[in-house]
């Protein structure tokens, strides 16, 4: 299944064209934008939040922290994973796993 993301705002838009700008084919930014993208739309569908607030949530996560950086190999988590570890946070029982 492949998800078709619509931006119905200027804020939601400002933070995936962040992203894109960074991204080249490839590149780790193109995986943390794809990354991003799928686990946020998870995210809503999980909790029925907005993609706004979804995106709020998660880019101030710690777990997003981890996901940034290249070298904690969180990248290698399936978007499904990354959302049971997101939900694991706001449950306060995160628990990164050792790549």
């Amino acid at each position: 299944m492949r998800w078709r993301v619509l931006f119905h705002t200027e804020k939601s838009l400002k933070f995936l064209t962040f992203i894109k700008e960074e991204k080249t084919p490839g590149s780790y930014e193109s995986l943390l934008y794809t990354s991003t993208t799928n686990t946020v739309m998870k995210i809503m569908e999980h909790y029925e939040w907005d993609m706004d607030y979804a995106i709020d949530k998660f880019v101030s996560s710690k777990l997003y922290t981890y996901l940034e950086d290249e070298k904690t190999k969180i990248w290698r988590c399936s978007t499904t994973r990354l959302c049971d570890l997101f939900i694991d946070e706001m449950e306060g029982c995160l628990i990164v796993p050792v790549q």
